[in-house]
């Protein structure tokens, strides 16, 4: 089957987001943690921070935190929304937010009855599964989620909504990374691997897309801003089983469009949904 990038409409435009790409550049400039390794770079950034500009969540859950450069960048979009972080290692934090909420437990073992729930937007970068991530949300009562690693079929170290979609099911594929970031996401990634045994393999299967269809309105990942030759595993984009919306931007024009450009490779189809209710 031809593999699904989305479902319903977004609600913003694609000239909205290529709009968008110079306010977030010269922000960019400005950011806590220079090198981020292991963590979002500027596309990724740029998606989640446009998202939560855009939609104003009163609410902001953030699972996986990292050094906390996400942290600093949400409270740029939305200055008045709440934040609740997340991660299992708050010690490694390096950008910490004064009107934060810090978690060490896991998202589905805490009490979110108190929050107004269809205005909170859950962001998960924490490589767990994230067909029962929706599911666990959905029987919360929230709406909004976004998930950054939304790896293709074969790929990364957690299984996908796209992986869901495609039902290719789940076996972990670390690869071979390219250059120092990439040795260090791989070596993170292994270490998540070890503490969260939850995530484990899952067989090929038609049902999980089938239950999470029932439950979502709206499904759209999000375009890269440049496309590099490769995929970050250095296969090719008309992959049958890859499926990518076309990128912002075909080439460098302007001198701050060059840090997107050099940080293209870390894209992994980073994708927003709203869930059904009623």
């Amino acid at each position: 089957m031809p593999p699904i990038t989305a479902i319903g409409s977004a609600p913003w435009t694609r000239d909205e987001l290529v709009a968008a790409l110079p306010e977030f550049a010269e922000l960019y400039q400005h950011r806590p943690i220079p090198e981020n390794r292991g963590g979002m770079g500027a596309p990724h950034m740029f998606a989640i921070w446009f998202i939560l500009k855009k939609l104003q969540p009163r609410v902001i859950i953030e699972s996986g935190v990292w050094l906390g450069q996400g942290t600093w960048f949400f409270e740029r979009a939305c200055p008045h929304a709440q934040l609740h972080c997340i991660d299992i290692n708050l010690e490694r934090i390096r950008y910490r937010s004064k009107k934060a909420i810090y978690h060490d437990r896991d998202f589905s073992r805490i009490d979110w009855t108190a929050l107004p729930r269809r205005e909170t937007l859950l962001f998960f970068d924490d490589h767990q599964n994230a067909h029962e991530r929706v599911k666990t949300a959905h029987w919360f009562g929230f709406s909004h989620l976004v998930f950054e690693d939304n790896y293709p079929p074969g790929q990364g170290d957690c299984y996908s909504l796209k992986q869901v979609l495609a039902h290719s099911g789940f076996k972990r594929n670390f690869g071979r990374p390219k250059g120092i970031k990439g040795r260090i996401g791989q070596g993170l990634a292994k270490i998540r691997e070890s503490l969260r045994p939850s995530a484990g393999v899952v067989a090929p299967n038609s049902h999980d897309a089938a239950h999470f269809l029932e439950q979502v309105a709206v499904y759209q990942e999000l375009p890269p801003v440049f496309k590099l030759p490769t995929t970050r595993w250095g296969g090719r984009w008309d992959d049958p089983a890859v499926g990518t919306p076309p990128p912002l931007l075909e080439t460098v024009r302007y001198p701050w469009q060059q840090v997107y450009l050099d940080e293209a490779g870390s894209y992994t189809w980073l994708c927003y949904l709203q869930l059904r209710h009623g």
